[in-house]
């Protein structure tokens, strides 16, 4: 595969919300992943360590990661790299580029693979709130 091992199509950008599902769903493949990294001005409510099913996961945020990116580390050299949609997404472009990423043939980044779903052709500001409880604007396709 490409930079990207498959895709997430979230509901929302709440990560107490959406982390968990995304854990459980990657388990068979992983094992119990035990890391997450993501972009942390993509997300609200950003937990640095969380239960999930009994584990301790460790949620780590960095300015400087893709925020159409997570990656996840299971146990041993098990990691994964996965598209998220952006939840504003119309479910025809969505379905596009999860069908993309999921491709054993891609080798498209994920600006690539929105780009080609007609995702993030216009880009708009928002206010993501910071974990302290103030603003930061962050730019959201």
């Amino acid at each position: 595969m490409g930079t990207i091992d498959g895709a997430w199509w979230p509901r929302s950008r709440d990560a107490l919300a959406e982390f968990p599902a995304m854990i459980a769903g990657l388990e068979w493949r992983l094992g119990q992943p035990h890391r997450v990294a993501f972009n942390a001005d993509a997300w609200i409510a950003a937990p640095h360590r969380m239960m999930v099913d009994g584990q301790a996961i460790s949620f780590e945020g960095f300015h400087s990661l893709d925020k159409h990116t997570v990656l996840v580390a299971g146990h041993g050299w098990h990691r994964l790299a996965l598209l998220v949609v952006p939840p504003e997404a119309p479910e025809h472009a969505a379905v596009a580029a999860l069908a993309r990423a999921a491709d054993p043939a891609n080798t498209e980044s994920a600006a690539q693979i929105l780009a080609c779903s007609d995702i993030g052709s216009g880009v708009t500001e928002v206010a993501v709130p910071a974990a302290r409880g103030d603003s930061q604007p962050a730019r959201r396709s």
